[in-house]
């Protein structure tokens, strides 16, 4: 069970709407404020999320796209290194 309070209002800016996006890869549930078009908080088979009110961007997301033992960095495909 995830519980979070993202110290928003219900209403006024902060009006809610519930979303579900279901694709061939994806299938998630939440919801989000109006205007939003990603689910800001919710869940799926594997994960939940949720979020409260700071303003400090200190996280990115990446996805690593492979090929046999490299991966792709500026258009090229470049070897992983192993480190001991």
């Amino acid at each position: 069970m995830l519980v979070a309070n993202p110290h928003l209002w219900w209403s006024d800016l902060f009006l809610w709407h519930e979303q579900q996006f279901i694709t061939n890869e994806y299938n998630m549930y939440g919801v989000s404020l109006i205007g939003n078009p990603s689910i800001t908080m919710g869940f799926n088979e594997n994960v939940s999320w949720a979020h409260t009110v700071n303003t400090i961007d200190n996280t990115d997301l990446f996805e690593i796209k492979k090929e046999g033992d490299s991966y792709l960095l500026d258009s090229q495909y470049l070897p992983f290194e192993a480190q001991d």
